[in-house]
């Protein structure tokens, strides 16, 4: 840089002296060492830029990679001649590597099977509130028609098919199921009350027959595990990736692609089946049919006794002895 100064000084004072110079005619030489002069001097501009540029560049380099010897990952990597970027590089994916082996492990336990078993429903006590409040309670988390894991299904299935069975509710009061009150909404989950209020839908216009379902410990798992689900929140517990609630048509949807993965779509099974299963359950349970009449919100014992399933075969009490021959 100390020579390039010294000589963009002496074509400064070269072209300076030139311009000095009269002449009375024109002198086609002195025009020369003009242009002569000037052109020096812009190529001394030229080469001074591109020699502070080059200082600048070695500047950085050298500010680089005293950062690099300084940092305790990248230090050992440029003490060995790696220059800095490429130092920063290999760290960087031996970093991303290691992140993403841990996701990969992560989605290897998320996604292993689990193995869900149905325990016997307890009987809950019945109180003489039981025409407002279902006494009801089935203790068995498990799903009643189908076992499907996170692997095989969304996790919105298994809420709805959880929330049908601790309910003995239909999908519909399910998908219906809303977080608060909102205008007309029959379906709802009352936390200052502790309870879930439900009409079901074929009872809204005709007799208007309604229950409240306490929310059980059981139950409150399954809301907290569908408060969780999509980054688009709905006024639905249940509800689509966009925050919609579910229509009939995506219910069935979801459930005959579950059965389908379980291997289990020879048996026919639908979502009717849990409401089914949920009733006869706590009939096993010990149950009697008053207070499953006021569960399932049916206006008469006979309807109720329609969704009993029982597979259980009768033993007979007959007992017969030889007669005596005469």
């Amino acid at each position: 840089m100390a020579e390039i100064a010294r000589d963009r000084a002496d074509a400064v004072t070269r072209l300076a002296r030139t311009n000095a110079r009269r002449c009375v005619a024109p002198s086609p030489n002195l025009m020369a060492d003009r242009t002569a002069a000037a052109a020096r001097l812009d190529a001394l501009d030229v080469e001074r830029d591109e020699a502070r540029r080059a200082e600048a560049a070695q500047d950085r380099a050298a500010a680089e990679r005293a950062a690099a010897l300084a940092d305790p990952v990248t230090g050992a990597l440029t003490a060995f001649g790696v220059t800095a970027p490429r130092a920063e590089l290999v760290t960087g994916l031996a970093f991303a590597g290691v992140l993403e082996a841990v996701a990969c492990f992560a989605w290897l336990l998320a996604l292993r099977p689990k193995v869900v078993t149905e325990s016997p429903v307890m009987p809950a006590q019945q109180g003489s509130n039981a025409s407002v409040t279902a006494a009801v309670m089935p203790e068995s988390h498990a799903a009643p028609v189908l076992t499907v894991t996170p692997a095989d299904a969304p996790a919105s299935i298994l809420c709805l098919v959880d929330l049908c069975y601790l309910t003995v509710q239909r999908s519909t009061e399910i998908r219906a199921l809303r977080w608060k009150k909102e205008g007309t909404a029959a379906n709802w989950i009352d936390r200052d009350n502790g309870v879930i209020h439900f009409m079901p839908s074929k009872t809204q216009d005709s007799s208007g027959i309604a229950v409240d379902w306490p929310i059980t410990p059981e139950i409150d798992a399954v809301l907290e595990i569908a408060r969780g689900l999509g980054k688009i929140k709905g006024p639905h517990v249940i509800h689509k990736a966009t925050g919609a609630a579910w229509k009939a048509s995506d219910a069935l949807k979801v459930w005959r692609d579950a059965c389908n993965r379980a291997k289990l779509q020879e048996f026919g099974y639908t979502i009717k089946d849990i409401r089914a299963k949920a009733i006869t359950d706590a009939r096993r349970a010990g149950y009697d049919i008053d207070a499953l009449q006021v569960a399932a919100a049916h206006a008469d014992k006979a309807t109720t006794e329609i969704y009993f399933k029982d597979r259980t075969v009768p033993v007979s009490n007959v007992r017969l002895a030889i007669p005596k021959s005469a």
